[in-house]
């Protein structure tokens, strides 16, 4: 996502990555989570919070948010596999930055 110069390509790459590895997806997608080694699933939990802390288009910012709270929510239910999440989430809470700050907010909500 950080690396696309497209807005709508940052975009639906926030989206595709959602629908595949949420459990909460449409009943189309299979999720892929489980298929995940440790380590893949350390980066893209790791590369999810610096696309949101990189993002200047508030729209892609949402969808990264959207990503991590259904990726999340879905690693919560496999045992919680995603024991920092909470706390960084409430880093982004203190946060000076405000685009930070309104993505902590859509956690809450």
């Amino acid at each position: 996502m950080k690396g696309a110069a497209e807005k709508d390509i940052r975009s639906f790459c926030a989206v595709f990555l959602r629908k595949q590895l949420s459990g909460f997806s449409e009943k189309s997608f299979d999720s892929q989570l489980k298929n995940l080694s440790p380590e893949v699933l350390s980066l893209i939990k790791l590369s999810l919070f610096q696309s949101l802390e990189q993002e200047s288009e508030s729209q892609v910012r949402h969808q990264v948010c959207d990503a991590i709270g259904e990726i999340g929510g879905s690693l919560f239910e496999l045992d919680n596999k995603w024991p920092d999440l909470i706390p960084s989430i409430f880093q982004l809470f203190q946060s000076p930055n405000i685009w930070l700050q309104d993505g902590a907010l859509r956690f809450a909500f």
